[in-house]
């Protein structure tokens, strides 16, 4: 019963778009060069023929020393030899999750998501030595604890775990940004990551939100007066960004534009009040002609009062732009209850969505209060504001360094 329920629920979850993590067509990088990054902290050729000459050996060992099941199966039912029990578990598992992407679309496992894999041969592995005579297994068996011995001195720390897709930021990043935000006069825009943004993002919420959310994107713009980067992305970065601030940890490095950038007002609108049930999409500027004739980004400042909201508040802001065939190109967000717990008889709220390179011709251009669960909500909107930004670089999106 437990089984049906997960794989229906795991086909559901499919269905759904949330099992991205696994994709792939090779299985052998997405799940075991993955699962040797987790628990080795590293990989290279040499590593790869190592643990394929260990896996081999072990495999054929436990046959070997079971060679008597393989004749007479009904001895095996009876009484399982577990080092062959956990064998043919493990085969079972691989073949199967391989059969399942193949047949159902199903993800392989990645790095964290396939440690069962290594729990299996981890057991086959002990209880293999355990079957040997005791002269060997007594050698093995200190060979084995050996090796785990030295690899975990070699990697022991009492700075930061060693899994990559957990790197944080450090509190500082936040305190040098909210320093820089003190020596303007204008709310600074900050570039990130879409994971950078939740860890940039947790910080400002609890310090109230006195900065601009970071520009969740998947590649470095050099469009937004600070950033969230990495070391990785200095020869991208270099020409326009001076480094401010670093962490020894993860290579994470706080930017600051060379030149300012600069902001030219294309558009603005004051004194819109939002006083709504049944509305879902509350816009307060649409613009359906070409207004711009270049292509570089735009920032969409608001400045705003809630009078009455749900509570959290399950609703964004929205800036969204489309192309001259009416398809999105840009759709830039913002939780409003990623500002505070309770927003409810707030004033002078105000915040930045800054967009990546406009199309040859934007058909559309809208901000608007997207209130998704159709909640009674009155905002008073004092003032949006629609900047072009203009400055070296600022329409240069760099290469994934992934």
């Amino acid at each position: 019963g437990l089984m049906v329920y997960w794989l229906k629920f795991s086909f559901y979850l499919q269905d759904s778009g949330a099992l991205y993590y696994g994709e792939g067509d090779s299985y052998w990088k997405v799940t075991f060069v993955s699962l040797i990054h987790v628990l080795v902290g590293g990989y290279n050729p040499i590593l790869k023929w190592l643990i394929i000459l260990i896996g081999i050996a072990t495999i054929a060992g436990c046959v070997y020393i079971n060679k008597q099941y393989l004749k007479n199966v009904l001895a095996f039912i009876k009484q399982p030899a577990l080092s062959l029990l956990f064998l043919i578990f493990l085969i079972t598992l691989v073949v199967g999750f391989y059969v399942m992407h193949k047949v159902m679309g199903v993800n392989f496992p990645e790095d964290r998501t396939g440690l069962f894999f290594y729990v299996f041969f981890c057991l086959m592995l002990v209880f293999t030595i355990d079957e040997l005579p005791v002269k060997f297994s007594s050698i093995l068996g200190v060979a084995v604890i050996f090796i785990f011995t030295i690899h975990f001195c070699f990697n022991a720390n009492f700075r930061k775990h060693s899994l990559n897709v957990y790197e944080t930021i450090p509190e500082h990043f936040f305190t040098t940004l909210l320093n820089e935000q003190k020596h303007s006069t204008e709310k600074i825009t900050i570039g990130g990551h879409r994971v950078r943004e939740l860890f940039f993002g947790f910080m400002n919420y609890r310090a109230e939100f006195p900065l601009n959310p970071a520009d969740p994107t998947e590649v470095m713009q050099m469009n937004c007066d600070y950033y969230i980067a990495t070391k990785l992305e200095e020869k991208y970065f270099k020409p326009y960004y001076d480094i401010i601030d670093t962490e020894p940890d993860w290579g994470f490095v706080i930017l600051k534009r060379k030149q300012k950038i600069k902001r030219t007002l294309v558009a603005e609108r004051h004194d819109i009040t939002i006083d709504t049930q049944d509305n879902e999409y509350n816009e307060i500027y649409h613009v359906s002609d070409t207004i711009i004739a270049n292509k570089k980004p735009l920032i969409a400042e608001v400045n705003f009062d809630v009078s009455k909201i749900n509570f959290p508040a399950n609703a964004w802001f929205v800036l969204q732009i489309n192309d001259s065939l009416d398809q999105t190109v840009d759709f830039k967000r913002y939780p409003l209850q990623w500002m505070a717990d309770d927003i409810n008889g707030k004033s002078n709220l105000s915040l930045s969505l800054i967009s990546g390179n406009l199309p040859p011709k934007s058909k559309k251009i809208v901000c608007f209060f997207w209130n998704i669960n159709k909640q009674p909500m009155i905002i008073k909107v004092n003032s949006l504001k629609l900047y072009q930004v203009d400055g070296e670089g600022v329409d240069y999106v760099a290469p994934d360094i992934k």
